[in-house]
């Protein structure tokens, strides 16, 4: 039984399968801490213990279900989870890495257009140009079967409280840490270790996260003030996981403050105010080379891009 109301059931992942007349695929899905973590009454995420059943199938209807605990309750002060995930998939849906197609196009290998020549690879007609200056303006990236991925890796949890003053003073840490990253970028291709690295198309491969949130509970429980830390290492560009000698640059460690607080008027109206970016960090240049800065590129799924702003919302039930 959760602190807060929760929906009966909700989506926490999903893949779109093609499959060829009698074709079967294994699918794998991970769930960790992010996954179970809600948003309590004193607006924190925390994992709360208790029993977590987890559906799969093709529908909310269909489905098979097992069931997973969590949560370690060392005492009453402090609780912990762990969860370990080991993925291996072969004909993986993905995007098209956009260095493989160029690589493919150009013949690096020595052997995927031998020729050189427009038709002489697939891969060839989904880099775009720009019609004017005939220059590279992108790669199309559909999703395909690529060869295989594997990756493993550590979810850690921990949230502490203590009693102080009329209060409760109380820090909750999120931490990944990530074991290997591994990838085909099509079957029979040299195997990718994107561990570390970062690249302007795909995912970030962290070496690990953290995300800590330290905040005080006033006594009588209506009112509170949260500060979320959010850290991420610096990390190398992925063009070094596939050519050694690339002179893109990596990206610095960057880091987030988030300030909020709530107030709770009564039963049915609640207060709730912060700033987000506290100290104004800007976002990183990602894929920056000697001679090209490339200043207009980052990542805005892991960078903030809209800088310090302020925030003021009501809540109320009817």
């Amino acid at each position: 039984m959760s602190s807060v109301t929760r929906p009966v059931k909700e989506l926490r992942g999903f893949t779109r399968v093609t499959l060829q007349p009698g074709e079967s695929k294994s699918i794998t899905f991970r769930v960790g801490p992010d996954e179970l973590s809600l948003i309590d009454r004193h607006m924190q995420r925390v994992v709360e213990p208790g029993r977590f059943d987890v559906m799969i199938g093709t529908s909310s209807a269909t489905q098979l279900t097992a069931t997973l605990g969590v949560v370690m309750q060392i005492n009453n002060n402090l609780s912990a989870s762990l969860d370990y995930y080991n993925v291996d998939i072969t004909d993986a849906i993905a995007p098209l890495n956009s260095l493989f197609a160029y690589q493919q196009c150009f013949n690096a290998n020595g052997s995927s257009n031998p020729t050189l020549t427009y038709a002489g690879s697939k891969y060839c007609a989904l880099i775009l140009r720009n019609v004017q200056s005939g220059e590279r303006s992108s790669v199309d990236a559909p999703f395909i079967n690529t060869g295989s991925l594997k990756t493993d890796g550590i979810d850690v949890a921990v949230n502490w409280r203590h009693d102080l003053g009329k209060g409760q003073f109380y820090i909750n840490s999120l931490m990944t840490f990530l074991g290997k990253y591994d990838i085909q970028d099509a079957p029979g291709t040299p195997v990718v270790h994107e561990k570390d690295t970062l690249q302007t198309q795909d995912g970030g491969q962290y070496k690990y996260k953290v995300t800590n949130q330290f905040g005080y509970n006033f006594g009588g429980g209506k009112a509170g003030v949260a500060l979320q830390w959010r850290y991420l290492p610096a990390i190398r560009d992925e063009s070094l996981a596939r050519t050694p000698t690339s002179n893109v640059f990596g990206v610095g460690s960057y880091q987030s403050f988030n300030l909020s607080a709530s107030y709770t008027l009564n039963e049915k109206i609640n207060l709730r105010m912060g700033i987000d970016n506290l100290t104004d960090e800007q976002p990183p240049v990602v894929g920056a080379r000697p001679g090209d800065n490339n200043a207009e590129v980052t990542r805005a799924d892991y960078y903030d891009i809209l800088g310090r702003r302020a925030f003021v919302g009501v809540t109320a039930r009817f």
